[in-house]
């Protein structure tokens, strides 16, 4: 039993494209095809790389290894406002280095707070969902329990009392009676 045969691999006709969304699609693939061989190339060459892309649309897509700046400033042969270290990177003034490390661990601790804040809401949220006072098994609550129940069930009957009490007087605008 021989299936089909397979064509393989075929070699694909170098035309424009057409239709602007099967462009705008193929674009952001190879670009993305693009990015990964650059990456390659870097990690396994230690080259110096800068890639610059315009969309279809106009907008610009970079891909720099290790600054842009640094390989701009080689290439065109001006002096860099920055010192460059042999392996050209850039060397760092060490109090903006200490500045920006401080400043770095303080976001990472705000964002770590606000995640455990987020989580206790929605812990808090979770619990709350569907499980007001009245749900709760009489069963599960202690004698502090017992005593907000009854609490509740005396501030709810107050509140009736006093919408009843409302209906009845005559206040009400829809001129309909309460049983």
């Amino acid at each position: 039993m021989r299936g089909k045969p397979m064509r393989g691999r075929q070699k694909i006709e170098m035309k424009p494209i057409e239709n602007e969304s099967d462009r705008l699609v193929t674009f952001s693939k190879r670009r993305a095809g693009i990015y990964r061989k650059a990456n390659e190339l870097v990690a396994l060459c230690h080259v110096k790389l800068a890639i610059v892309i315009f969309s279809p649309s106009g907008k610009p897509f970079a891909f720099t290894s290790p600054l842009f700046e640094s390989i701009l400033h080689r290439f065109t042969g001006r002096n860099p406002s920055l010192e460059f270290l042999p392996n050209g990177l850039p060397s760092i003034d060490p109090e903006k280095e200490t500045r920006r490390k401080e400043e770095f661990n303080e976001l990472k601790a705000l964002v770590e707070s606000r995640k455990l804040r987020k989580k206790e809401l929605g812990l808090k949220a979770r619990e709350r969902r569907g499980r007001g006072w009245w749900d709760k098994p009489i069963n599960d609550l202690t004698m502090d329990g017992v005593y907000n129940q009854i609490h509740s069930y005396m501030e709810l009957q107050k509140a009736l009392d006093l919408v009843i009490a409302h209906h009845g007087s005559g206040a009400s605008s829809s001129g309909g009676t309460c049983p």
